[in-house]
């Protein structure tokens, strides 16, 4: 410092009076020719700052935790709420099937459903009480379970052309049934799910 004013109030790093590396600021005194230097131990201002940078660490790793918990938490949250859309959704839908199997089973009208390949997905007690066959004999399966080979084949038929068309028709069906032949005026339609 006596060598070099420009370093006042600078930190400098050096060696002290007992040999000790030390680090301090140097002012000087106005009005005199005297300079003050606040002066710590390199090792006491390092243990102090390893002392901090541990609590530190210790704070960001306990940050750290309670944001993982946080996002965990709250992905489970919205999964919970996912889940009770889902089961409401389900209940919604288990009603429906409810009251369309009522309605179904209530008609004394043959009240049948069939997938794009043709295979009963719905066959009322009308139904099988005009066939003769159970819905555990027909479901699954296609008209061949039901009807002789040409008038299976007629009725498939049909529900190609209403297919094709994807509107209702009604066809004259000559069937026979428990109570021998007997002419049908058959309405098909399509039935779309959401995706078309």
């Amino acid at each position: 410092i006596l060598r070099d004013h420009t370093r006042l109030g600078l930190l400098l790093e050096g060696v002290d009076y007992r040999g000790v590396p030390a680090m301090g600021v140097a002012r000087a005194i106005p009005g005199t020719e005297w300079f003050m230097v606040a002066k710590v131990d390199r090792e006491e201002l390092f243990a102090a700052a390893a002392r901090d940078t541990v609590w530190i660490g210790l704070a960001g790793l306990l940050a750290l935790f309670m944001a993982a918990t946080g996002a965990v938490l709250l992905r489970q949250q919205q999964a919970l709420g996912a889940s009770l859309r889902e089961r409401q959704l389900q209940a919604e839908r288990l009603r429906a099937l409810e009251l369309l199997n009522a309605i179904a089973e209530g008609s004394s009208d043959a009240i049948f459903a069939k997938d794009r390949e043709g295979r009963y997905l719905l066959f009322n007690q009308a139904a099988a009480r005009i066939t003769g066959k159970g819905p555990q004999e027909v479901l699954g399966r296609d008209d061949t379970a039901v009807f002789p080979p040409e008038q299976a084949a007629l009725v498939m038929a049909n529900d190609r052309q209403v297919l094709e068309q994807n509107r209702s028709v009604t066809f004259q069906e000559d069937l026979t049934t428990t109570q021998g032949e007997i002419s049908f005026l058959a309405t098909k339609g399509p039935l779309h799910d959401t995706a078309g």
